[in-house]
């Protein structure tokens, strides 16, 4: 019963992030959708999804949007707030650049601007931040390795720049829930191969027939969405409650559907 009673409670899930997440302009050739778009479709109405996202954006240069002053004056007790940066931190350009191997009191880094920015605004209001680490970019050759599970290269000092990890840590550090995408979507893919993966992503836009590896298509914004969701269901936060169900989420169908396939093909490879 009281979980019932808490369903009833609408509630708002904002979510920050970069284009990965984010809603694009519809228009002529415009082929990129950010899985944020989707996930109001896996909840119950007592959510309602409010997407501050925007393309090529860090934890630090969304700072200067009116976006994250529209999240200052609306986040309140109770609200949700899923964080989804990485992409662009991890990029050198010095408006967006944090480093991942700073600790998380170091003001250059992506562990403090999380924290300071997003965490905390959070609990300063009541609010219930979600960490997540970011999706991979699709690799043609199927090795996920390096920049595209956001591990690129090395830091200054001669330390690894691990963006999801950083993340990881900062979950566990502050106590909140965790959403790995970059684990979730790197499974998928590896399961996918190669080929498999083409019609999640879209293409790019001075040529439609090469692939646009870092942006979701709207196939691929749907797919990713639902693993977000499904990742969620299998955490303790209460946001799992509100949930749509297994059976009215078609993208469980669709994965059973491809799990029974594949499970037929083995039989029949093996004779």
């Amino acid at each position: 019963m009281q979980e019932n009673r808490l369903l009833k409670q609408r509630l708002t899930l904002f979510l920050v992030g970069d284009s990965t997440m984010a809603a694009f302009p519809s228009g002529p050739g415009e082929t990129r959708y950010g899985y944020g778009t989707r996930l109001q479709d896996c909840f119950d109405p007592s959510v309602q999804v409010v997407n501050l996202a925007l393309s090529g954006r860090s934890s630090k240069s969304f700072l200067a949007e009116e976006e994250y002053n529209l999240l200052l004056s609306s986040l309140k007790q109770g609200d949700y707030l899923a964080i989804a940066f990485g992409h662009n931190d991890e990029k050198p350009d010095p408006a967006r650049h944090t480093a991942a191997y700073l600790p998380a009191d170091d003001p250059r880094g992506f562990a403090y601007h999380l924290d300071r920015y997003y965490l905390q605004i959070a609990f300063d209001r009541g609010a219930h931040p979600i960490l997540c680490t970011p999706i991979v970019r699709r690799d043609p050759e199927g090795r996920y390795i390096g920049a595209h599970v956001h591990r690129v290269g090395e830091g200054s000092d001669g330390e690894a720049e691990d963006y999801p990890q950083t993340i990881r840590d900062l979950a566990f550090l502050r106590g909140v829930t965790l959403i790995d995408m970059t684990q979730a979507t790197e499974r998928l893919y590896r399961e996918r191969g190669p080929k498999g993966t083409l019609a999640l992503h879209a293409t790019q836009p001075d040529d439609s027939s090469k692939p646009d590896n870092s942006h979701l298509s709207a196939e691929g914004a749907w797919v990713i969405a639902r693993l977000w969701a499904e990742t969620l269901r299998r955490t303790a936060d209460p946001l799992r409650l509100r949930l749509k169900p297994l059976e009215n989420d078609g993208f469980n169908q669709d994965e059973r559907s491809t799990k029974k396939a594949s499970s037929r093909k083995k039989d029949a490879e093996n004779g």
